[in-house]
């Protein structure tokens, strides 16, 4: 029987309907869905004998009538755009990490029965139920998409995912890109293209890897023994060096050796080494051994976890024993040295922190390679490697990669282990630098995926967009708006964000994604998801506002300052003080522009990471309560903002400050393992805690009145609290398992009730309580231990898109990272006007000593107060992005984006570009709104400009005056473009230039001064 109908509906009720508030002694675990705005539809359902059909104006879609899977979704046309996966409409997964998917449930199944029903032509019902799960799963079809919604009761275990809808396929043939977050390296966001979902296993040079089989066999089967395996990846032991390892190493490594502590988790058997250079009580070290007696040369290997601090000591160890080995096989005809290191393999990986890189650099002093009787030779690819086992000439191979071995494919680790113990029969020796060797394999991947880490918050939010061809489009994105208040849920479960995760990749079927909610609902509880939206229409950039609009976060930048905070606000550069005195801090003041934004941690009770949560008073280096509250004083009375460093989500150990001591463990997160949570920082330890426990939010409460009341500060500043994953916490004082994310969201929406807030990174959650995130862009300006998101994923697969940019612009300041990173080039530059940025400087007496890094601040601090200034708080417009030359690692390409009136060119490029009417400088940019003008150009009025360019910034005041900044060196001519009309110039304390027109432009010669070879800051007042 075929039943169609014809209906015009409302939606709001199928978004806000069926969440039933748990009374206070019922077990539930629920979320509370708001309306979204109301919105009349109209749509048509279909039934045939298989399948539910619904067909509107801008989309089709198709389930199975047994269980709810998706057939597909498809353009109005019929054109198919994603299918479900084998999972079918929604999977679950429980503690014991079984899972139950709604493909297995059929109306004809006894035990795992399904149905379903279209409700009054508005919605399509169903419902499944088994001896572990009841779920009541509602599609309710609207012009602009489909809406799902979840009930579910779970009978026998705890639940800690749920997905709806399950797995998603796409074919990729009709996709233009794909906009989604990855992690890591943090990001603004990206859009991948169909390179990054094709088949990348005929590759010549892989560019991405994976982890394939892991166990001890490999090991096992190279040297017929194991080494031991000890375990407590954390405990320490001294060295000693063998008598025989002062003749390997020499008394001066020796030594260097024997003073640093080692972590020996992974030591030599007793009898396995030949050769013992270094043991500890547990075992040997660091030695060689020979497969069999007949072998002819070793496997030397590093015996345990090679951490920060043992880096040098390791490089000095083991370098030592090649530049033996090298020089014994220099005289017997193997001058050649080999080192493994794919491009884009990795850098730090399993149990070791010493990179390729340092290998690299450390082999190049073996004194054969420096006088040119022995070579390097790089290992870039798996035949390489098979042709340097093979190779007589080369004594050593060096694996960087600790655990792990470069193999052609999964479970090919024993064909290469027969070439290696080839090569150390006949005489070669390979060098392991870290951990259980030969443990797990490095594959080079078939498919590319992100990275599984999709946590949210982690990312910036369950937001995926698609662009099809024909100009389809298609966002995904859950609906839960935060419009409780603080700690509510305490009280009422409902009351508690639901976290999620989202993964993106490819397999053989295509292109696939997962969004799956990760609550904790324990057995017998009921739990209702938050509704999950599939848009149809509109560029990423409506998506954003769309998913905004539907989560209500509402607040713009000029909500929450008052005007002239704002404008203040608006016009300060960051300065990350990096001096350990309040006495140096006040000089740096009297230097540095003003009016700024002062941030510091040197004031830090315990140093930086050291005893919080007690951050107060400041530690005595640096200053008493007085004088630290003379600092700020001062501060204030230059018309800057303080901001102070702070971190209320963890408590530090070694040593426990007295809060700590006063209530032990009892405030510390406990994981599903039943453990607290370590964490590591550096040399810094210590320990997640739960916000809910009064404890901490005691001593967070304080020191946010410490800090407004007693050192006045404008801005708190609180590391992490918009930057951490979230956790399963079963401390007593969570509400549930899940509610980890909810006390730090209720801890920040408190605190903004107090004092203007800043945060690492961010997410959507959060973006009502803060006025400015730092971060989201190491990807692009990488930490000197990180890699560009470009060097994991291939350029040529991907483009820069910020969702996240499209989603809070208009709601926060963004700058970058207030601890690791600084505008201090013109590619920084460019890249940060391009995002929308504010300026930030980390500063110290060292970079304020060099006048042309002052000059370059002033300049910076110009383009704040001009430039950046009129683009913060604005919403994003648009924004393109295109690659330059991406074998070229200082090529990022072209930005081009427009927040609200600002239009913004920025060339990250190492050479100059012609763009808009402007020859661009390397690394320069061209900006222009109503009020100003600013550029770096490589060219202008028929003048070439050296390096970076001619910098200048215009604001004009009517048609007969202006003031220009130009950043440029003395004794040259500055060119302002389409000024030709101004007839005087002079500087600002009135000394007149000399001028002339060309053309449009107007050339300006700027003073002479001797000395002085760098470029300066000029301000000029044109006529």
């Amino acid at each position: 029987m075929k039943h169609t109908a014809l209906i015009a509906i409302v939606i709001g009720s199928f978004l806000f309907g069926g969440c039933q508030k748990p009374a206070q002694d019922t077990k539930a675990v629920q979320t509370e869905t708001s309306p979204a705005p109301v919105q009349k539809s109209e749509f048509k359902i279909t039934e045939d004998a298989t399948a539910i059909a619904v067909q509107a104006s801008s989309y089709s879609a198709k389930f199975a009538k047994d269980n709810g899977s998706i057939i597909s979704i498809s353009r109005a046309d019929g054109t198919p755009l994603l299918k479900g996966g084998d999972e079918g409409l929604w999977r679950a997964v429980f503690l014991d990490k079984h899972v139950l998917e709604a493909a297995k449930f059929s109306p004809a199944a006894p035990d795992m029965r399904s149905s379903f029903r279209i409700v009054d032509a508005k919605s399509i019902d169903y419902s499944f139920e088994s001896d572990e799960i009841k779920v009541s799963a509602t599609i309710t079809p609207a012009t602009d998409g489909l809406y799902f919604k979840a009930s579910l009761t779970t009978k026998k275990s705890d639940l800690i995912e749920f997905a709806l809808p399950g797995a998603m396929q796409f074919q990729t043939d009709d996709l233009k890109e794909l906009i989604c977050q990855v992690k890591n390296p943090r990001n603004v966001g990206m859009a991948l293209n169909q390179e990054f979902f094709r088949d990348h296993s005929a590759d010549p040079v892989p560019f991405m890897f994976e982890i394939g089989k892991k166990g001890p066999e490999g090991y096992l089967e190279l040297m017929g023994n194991s080494p031991l395996n000890l375990g407590n990846e954390d405990k320490e032991s001294q060295v000693t060096i063998t008598e025989t390892g002062r003749e390997w190493l020499g008394d001066a490594v020796a030594e260097k050796v024997s003073k640093v502590p080692v972590i020996a988790t992974r030591p030599f058997e007793k009898g396995h080494a030949d050769i013992v250079i270094a043991e500890t009580t547990d075992g040997v070290y660091f030695g060689g051994a020979r497969p069999s007696a007949a072998s002819k040369g070793h496997l030397f290997r590093v015996g345990g976890r090679v951490q920060e601090k043992q880096v040098d000591s390791t490089l000095a160890m083991v370098g030592a024993a090649i530049d033996r080995v090298t020089a014994d096989g220099v005289r017997n005809g193997r001058n050649g040295i080999a080192i493994i290191n794919f491009p884009n393999g990795p850098v730090r990986w399993s149990f070791t922190n010493v990179t390729a890189k340092q290998w690299e650099d450390r082999l190049n002093l073996i004194p054969d390679v420096k006088n040119g009787t022995a070579e390097i030779i790089s290992i870039s690819t798996i035949d390489e490697l098979e042709k340097a086992l093979a190779n007589p000439r080369i004594s050593s191979i060096l694996n960087p990669y600790g655990e792990i071995i470069p193999v052609r494919t999964t479970g090919s680790m024993s064909q290469l282990l027969k070439s290696i113990r080839a090569y150390i029969d006949n005489g070669g020796n390979w060098f392991e630098t870290g951990g259980y060797s030969f443990y797990q394999e490095l594959v080079p991947s078939r498919f590319y995926s992100l990275p599984s880490d999709g946590k949210v918050p982690g990312i910036f939010a369950d937001f995926l967009h698609f662009d099809f061809q024909k100009e389809s489009h298609l966002s995904i994105y859950s609906i839960q708006p935060i419009t409780w208040k603080a700690w509510e849920a305490e009280r009422d479960l409902s009351k508690m964000f639901v976290q999620s995760k989202v993964n993106v990749g490819a397999n053989e079927n295509g292109g696939y994604f997962t969004r799956p909610f990760s609550p904790y609902v324990k057995a017998g509880e009921t739990w209702q998801s938050p509704v999950v939206h599939m848009k149809f229409g509109g560029n990423a950039i409506d998506g954003a506002k769309s998913f905004c609009a539907d989560n209500r976060i509402e607040k713009k930048l000029s909500d929450k300052l008052s005007p002239e905070k704002l404008r203040k606000f608006k016009e300060c550069v960051v300065y990350k003080y990096e001096v350990p005195s309040a006495k140096e801090c006040l000089d740096l003041l009297q230097i540095l522009p003003s009016p700024s934004i002062v941030h510091s941690a040197s004031y830090l009770k315990g140093g930086f990471d050291k005893e919080y949560p007690d951050q107060l008073p400041p530690r005595a280096s640096f200053a008493t309560p007085e004088e630290f509250r003379a600092l700020t004083d001062k501060i204030h009375s230059t018309g800057s903002l303080f901001m102070p460093y702070t971190n209320n989500t963890w408590w530090c150990d070694n040593p426990k400050g007295p809060t700590f001591l006063k209530h032990g463990n009892e405030p510390l997160l406990i994981g599903l393992n039943g453990k607290y949570n370590h964490e590591i920082y550096g040399k810094n330890d210590g320990w997640t805690t739960t916000m809910w426990h009064p404890a901490v939010r005691q001593i967070n409460m304080e020191v946010i009145r410490q800090f407004t009341e007693e050192y006045g500060a404008d801005i708190i500043f609180q590391d992490q609290c918009g930057a951490r994953d979230w956790m399963y916490d079963l401390n007593p004082a969570a509400p549930n398992p899940s509610a980890y994310m909810e006390a730090i969201v209720s801890s920040v929406r408190t605190d903004s009730s107090v004092v203007p807030l800043s945060t690492e990174d961010a997410w959507w959650g959060i973006l009502d309580s803060e006025i400015q995130i730092c971060g989201l862009s190491f990807g692009y300006i990488p930490e000197h231990k990180q890699r560009p998101l470009k060097n994991i994923f291939p350029a040529k697969s991907w483009r820069i898109f910020p969702i996240a940019l499209a989603m809070a612009h208009d709601k926060v300041g963004m700058t970058h990272h207030n601890l690791g990173q600084s505008v201090d080039t013109p590619k920084e530059l460019a890249l940060t006007l391009a995002f929308g940025y504010s300026m930030i400087n980390r500063v110290s007496k060292n970079k304020l000593a060099k006048p042309e890094y002052l000059e370059w601040l002033r300049w910076i601090d110009r383009i704040q107060k001009s430039v950046a200034s009129e683009y913060m708080g604005t919403e994003l417009k648009t924004f393109k992005h295109r690659w330059g030359d991406i074998k070229n690692p200082e090529d990022d390409g072209l930005i081009t984006a427009r927040y609200g009136d600002t239009s913004i060119i920025s060339n990250l490029s190492p050479v100059h570009i012609k763009i808009a009417g402007f020859e661009l400088a390397p690394y320069g940019f061209f900006v222009s709104s109503p009020k100003v003008e600013a550029g770096a150009l490589a060219t202008a009025g028929g003048q070439i400009f050296d390096g970076s360019g001619m910098g200048y910034i215009l604001e004009k005041h009517g048609e007969t005056s202006a003031t220009a900044w130009v950043f440029a060196l003395p004794g040259t001519t500055a060119i302002i473009p389409g000024m030709s009309s101004m007839k005087t110039a002079s500087t600002d304390n009135g000394a007149a230039l000399e001028t002339k027109s060309l053309g449009k432009d107007l050339s300006i010669s700027l003073p002479k001064i001797d000395n002085i070879a760098y470029r300066k800051l000029w301000k000029i007042e044109l006529k």
